[in-house]
């Protein structure tokens, strides 16, 4: 697959856009054998990070956000890579590759999934990934819909949940692991204005979404753009995702996605 990766990385960079922006991709699970729509197979996933190193800077969600809020200036188109929920996978399988390539990477952790057996991380895999470097943020308590109010629940009722899964989560994690929680991934992508600003109130600085277009300076932090990788990704469609610009008009509002 290398090699086919390598022969379109010259025909990728002749459709780089003129001014550098950041694309942030985002993983769920890397399995020896996919099992679902939102896998990727070890073996895609080396491919893919081999090609990201012989083709992008690769960068932590952090520097990111200082191009972004134009604290720093970003000279080369740059990848960020995130993964969301917390399955052990990415520890077990994503993580050593990672490794392997010094790269940074986020992890999005929604807290119950702690509790939910075999498959998920546990708080040991999480602090043996922030000792590498990796960052952690929120997503979520429970990985519920946040974007409506549940069937007979008041708008009171509604606020006090987001509350709790905006705040409680990012609390829960700033305790374990003594460090501040900065940023947020709405789960399912899915929000509206009222998340938006509880999320703001919450305290983090960044926010980001499942909207598969680029990210430039001077774009909102509380809504950033991600592109999700899955097992349907080919090689040339992976490569797309870095060379042709997919983004559409930023005036669309602040509607549901």
């Amino acid at each position: 697959m290398l090699k086919i990766l390598i022969a379109v990385i010259s025909i990728g960079l002749s459709l780089n856009a003129a001014d550098p922006w950041i694309n942030i991709i985002l993983y769920h699970r890397v399995l020896v054998k996919t099992e679902a729509a939102y896998d990727v197979s070890v073996e895609d996933f080396e491919n893919q990070m081999e090609y990201l190193k012989a083709s992008y800077d690769i960068i932590s969600l952090s520097d990111a956000l200082d191009y972004i809020t134009r604290a720093k200036e970003l000279k080369n188109n740059s990848v960020v890579i995130t993964f969301d929920d917390g399955d052990v996978s990415i520890y077990n399988n994503a993580f050593p590759i990672l490794k392997k390539y010094r790269f940074p990477f986020s992890v999005f952790i929604y807290t119950n999934i702690v509790k939910e057996g075999p498959h998920a991380m546990k708080w040991n895999h999480m602090k043996q990934m922030l000792a590498y470097g990796a960052e952690i943020g929120s997503h979520s308590v429970s990985h519920g819909y946040l974007h409506k109010r549940l069937k007979e629940e008041s708008e009171e009722q509604y606020l006090a949940r987001l509350r709790h899964e905006l705040v409680d989560s990012k609390n829960l994690l700033e305790a374990e692991f003594g460090l501040p929680v900065r940023y947020f991934a709405y789960p399912y992508g899915r929000y509206n204005e009222t998340v938006k600003e509880e999320a703001n109130k919450a305290g983090y600085e960044a926010i980001l979404t499942v909207r598969g277009y680029e990210n430039f300076p001077g774009d909102d932090p509380m809504r950033l753009n991600r592109r999700v990788v899955q097992r349907s990704t080919t090689p040339e469609s992976f490569i797309k995702t870095f060379t042709v610009q997919q983004r559409k008009s930023l005036n669309d509002g602040d509607k549901d996605f």
